[in-house]
């Protein structure tokens, strides 16, 4: 028995007369009266008398009436305690990302917070997934935005980007890499990286992508700031590879983003959150997440 179901059959107890109470539904009679006829067989009685000049109520129709009314009143009244369990979410929670995630996904979370759940409090803090993981595991950030990392008890997961990523130079630069090079037109050239400390995972497929061409990466400079790369950059001290998020973020600088066919690497952001704690406020980041990610 559907709610649908209980909703046309007051609808027909009140008006007694099928044609109107299917006007008032805005459906036709005939699928009203196939409606009624489910639901007295389901319920295995009759609902309704029906002769030629008037429809009335059964014993059973009169009791289903009584019912049918309070049943949708506790309906309504899930609705709105619901609805306003959302509205009056409140709280203090610690977020944690890297800084790829700050260029649209994390801005984008906390608009939707304050919009959906005013009461609520954020913190944020910026560093490595590593460091991110650690915090996490220690209860000093309830929900983190990072990269993948190996499954842990009681620590849930889902992944809501995939980034590729782009190699970035002076605009002036003083080397001749242009769009469609080659990595090994890469040779001699400087590097400026994130450090290992930042995640094993990124360096070591740029790394990995060079050593299939024959050379090693001359890193020069590292840093974990992407900003503090870029204008080492622009600087034409070195060239750098970058997630395309953080590319997009900084497009003021006198810096090229060229983006190269050997240097494909797929680079997934998740949401964590500990599943072992009574907090329902990193559950709900993590669910608005899921849905920006699918829209």
């Amino acid at each position: 028995m559907q709610i649908r179901h209980i909703q046309y059959f007051l609808t027909l107890a009140e008006e007694l007369h099928f044609r109107r109470a299917a006007e008032k539904l805005f459906i036709a009679q005939p699928a009203l009266t196939r409606q009624i006829k489910d639901l007295e067989e389901e319920l295995g009685t009759v609902l309704f008398s029906r002769d030629k000049r008037k429809v009335s109520l059964t014993e059973s129709g009169k009791f289903l009436q009584k019912e049918g009314y309070q049943l949708l009143q506790k309906v309504e009244s899930i609705k709105s305690s619901i609805a306003e369990m959302g509205t009056t979410l409140s709280g203090v929670v610690n977020i944690g990302c890297i800084g790829s995630a700050m260029v649209d996904i994390v801005p984008n979370l906390i608009s939707e917070i304050e919009d959906q759940f005013p009461k609520v409090k954020t913190n944020i803090v910026e560093t490595t997934s590593q460091n991110l993981l650690n915090q996490l595991h220690d209860g000093q950030i309830d929900v983190i935005i990072g990269r993948p990392h190996k499954e842990m008890p009681f620590i849930n997961s889902e992944t809501i980007f995939t980034d590729s990523t782009v190699l970035v130079k002076a605009s002036n630069s003083k080397w001749d890499i242009k769009k469609g090079a080659s990595i090994s037109d890469l040779n001699h050239v400087p590097f400026i990286l994130y450090p290992r400390s930042a995640g094993t995972y990124f360096r070591d497929q740029i790394i990995q992508a060079c050593s299939h061409r024959g050379f090693y990466p001359q890193i020069k400079h590292e840093s974990l700031n992407a900003f503090s790369i870029l204008k080492l950059v622009e600087k034409d001290i070195g060239i750098s590879i970058l997630p395309k998020s953080i590319a997009q973020g900084y497009k003021l600088l006198e810096v090229d983003y060229l983006e190269l066919d050997e240097l494909d690497i797929s680079l997934d952001m998740v949401v964590s959150y500990r599943s072992d704690i009574e907090n329902e406020l990193p559950k709900t980041i993590a669910q608005i997440l899921s849905k920006q990610a699918k829209d």
